[in-house]
């Protein structure tokens, strides 16, 4: 994934496009399943960072940017989906920022 995306930089093609999408498609599905992928990426982060740095660095260096950059998909077959992905990024932003646990479940 990242030897395309570094691809990508230099050089765009269709497939690479869909292969970034593909990784991305996670941010438009339905909340319950995004907030279990939302609660498993904090789980995973957790010991390297502590709570409160992921809370703060979650949305400042990976949610806000990708909302603000407007293109969260690069595809025709998956922008329809951008307005999905806002929405469970927003709310994300939303529950991190309360100190919540994602559904009310512990972490560990």
């Amino acid at each position: 994934m990242i030897a395309s995306c570094e691809e990508f930089l230099n050089k765009s093609s269709h497939d690479t496009n869909t292969i970034i999408d593909l990784d991305m498609y996670i941010l438009a599905q339905p909340w319950a399943v995004y907030e279990q992928y939302a609660q498993a990426i904090m789980k995973e982060y957790l010991p390297v960072q502590g709570e409160e740095a992921y809370r703060a660095n979650r949305p400042t260096r990976f949610l806000q940017p990708a909302i603000n950059s407007g293109a969260i998909f690069i595809t025709n077959e998956f922008r329809p989906l951008a307005a999905q992905a806002v929405r469970n990024m927003e709310r994300e932003i939303d529950i991190l920022a309360s100190g919540k646990s994602f559904g009310g479940k512990e972490l560990s």
